[in-house]
This record gives C-alpha cells, structure tokens and sequence, in this order.
C-alpha cells in the first residue's frame, strides 16, 4: 500500500515536470525572444525563474519520493521506471519548437 502510494506521488511529480518544462519552453519563446525593452525582458525572466522555482520544487519531490522508495526494497520493474534524475534532464531546448531552423531536418 505505502509502494502504491509512492508510485502515485512520483508519477505526479514527473507529469508536473514535464509540464512545467514544457512552460519554459514556451515562455522563452513567446516572451523573453520576443521582449524589445528592459522592462518586458526583466519580467519575461522573472516569470522563466517563477517556473524555475516549480520545476526545482517537483524535482525535490521526485527525488525524494523515490529515495523513500528505495527504502521499502521496490522491484525490478520500479527501479526501471522510477530513475534518478539527472541534471541535464531538467534542461529544455527551444530548438524543438522551431522546424525551420538550420540543421533541423525530418
């Protein structure tokens, strides 16, 4: 029961950080590159940072939802769902967003 619990609040904080990443993505895109003045660009990046907090705040979650689940001895088949996560996992790229860019090809 306390596994099945843990399992829950993990997936809940990996869909929250895909969300948010994906927020990120589309904030830099939508405002901090298409601010012209000081003023749009310092609030641009203080709505990028406002979603900076929520991803480090999922990623805490997660990472210590799953220690927790280490404790209780999961399965094979948890510990191949439920990975650490990296650093480089919680960056996001905007050249996904953009299909005409150079060097992006089908």
């Amino acid at each position: 029961l306390e596994m099945s619990l843990h399992e829950g609040q993990a997936n809940d904080a990996l869909h929250n950080l895909r969300i948010y990443l994906c927020n990120k993505a589309i904030l830099f895109r939508t405002t901090v590159r298409q601010a012209k003045s000081q003023a749009l660009k310092t609030r641009a990046w203080s709505q990028v940072m406002s979603v900076q907090q929520a991803v480090s705040l999922h990623a805490s979650i997660y990472t210590k939802t799953r220690k927790q689940m280490m404790k209780l001895e999961p399965g094979q088949d948890q510990l191949q769902k439920y990975k650490p996560l990296l650093h480089e996992q919680l960056k996001i790229s905007t050249a996904v967003g953009n299909p005409n860019a150079r060097g992006q090809r089908n």
